[in-house]
């Protein structure tokens, strides 16, 4: 069973498939892929700690899963000690999208004005703690301005509000994103990535557009249960490091806007205990408590 902690459609859960796809044809055996959303994550994370410690659950993690400690007093696990990493999956930048209704034609010009009306201008996410709020929080932090938060249950309805012009921005994967921008629904004012993304080549970095520095990357790695047997988890990690080194594989990832990411479970712990300090700090600056 592959856990994903977000509804059908999104990037996650489009990897997670695609991932399960191929365990299912090498090994002969269903993999289920089991959406259950909310909490920014936590509710597949949850019944992903407090399985069975087999292998036979698998969670198709984000970056959230180290963001929550920050924005949630109460975890009914361990962010780093419930669970064993399998293997890095891949990795996606952030467009920074705007209305088209905004009077500014780039990054630097929305930054002037948002100055001009702290508080009064809006960003839209998927929802509380998830690492698309946590970069605008960033974005609001790193560039001076004061941006409200509105929190949705997805980010296609984020993005949705954003072109209808309920919010005024919104921060969303190239692969959710790319339809809208290239029938030219919304302003893509940047990138959040260090460099262009090949996908959208026009499109600067928001480093480029007026924040110099500035980097949020979201990561997808598998994750099982902490105590499952070594053994298993490194033939999971050799699948799963087999399909990504498939062209076909990396085509469709590339077509998502997503870059493969090539690593032992060790790289996957790293990024994850490296991401739980750099976004607690996020979050203690922006002045987030958990709740």
């Amino acid at each position: 069973r592959f856990l994903v902690g977000f509804a059908p459609g999104g990037s996650t859960d489009i990897l997670a498939r695609m991932v399960a796809e191929q365990m299912t044809q090498t090994w002969g055996q269903q993999v289920v892929v089991d959406n259950r959303g909310g909490a920014a994550g936590l509710i597949a994370a949850e019944f992903t700690a407090k399985s069975a410690p087999d292998g036979y659950t698998l969670l198709m993690a984000i970056s959230n899963h180290v963001i929550a400690p920050s924005v949630y007093a109460r975890i009914p696990y361990d962010t780093i000690n419930d669970f064993a990493p399998v293997s890095p999956v891949g990795a996606s930048p952030f467009l920074v999208l705007a209305n088209l209704a905004l009077p500014a034609k780039n990054l630097q010009e929305f930054i002037a004005l948002a100055k001009s009306k702290p508080g009064q201008l809006n960003f839209a996410t998927p929802g509380v703690g998830s690492i698309q709020h946590l970069s605008n929080e960033l974005l609001n932090t790193m560039a001076g301005i004061k941006l409200v938060h509105v929190p949705y249950k997805g980010g296609v309805p984020a993005l949705m509000d954003t072109i209808a012009g309920a919010a005024a921005v919104t921060f969303i994967t190239p692969a959710q994103a790319l339809p809208q921008v290239k029938a030219g629904k919304v302003k893509p004012f940047g990138i959040s990535s260090a460099k262009r993304s090949p996908v959208l080549p026009e499109v600067p970095t928001v480093a480029e557009a007026g924040v110099p520095g500035f980097e949020a990357i979201v990561w997808f790695g598998v994750l099982t249960q902490a105590k499952a047997p070594r053994p298993i988890i490194n033939k999971l990690h050799a699948e799963i490091a087999r399909e990504l080194a498939l062209p076909e594989m990396r085509e469709r990832m590339a077509q998502l806007g997503v870059d493969v990411l090539n690593g032992n479970p060790e790289l996957l712990g790293k990024m994850m205990r490296d991401d739980l300090q750099k976004w607690s700090a996020v979050a203690k600056q922006a002045g987030i408590k958990p709740e």
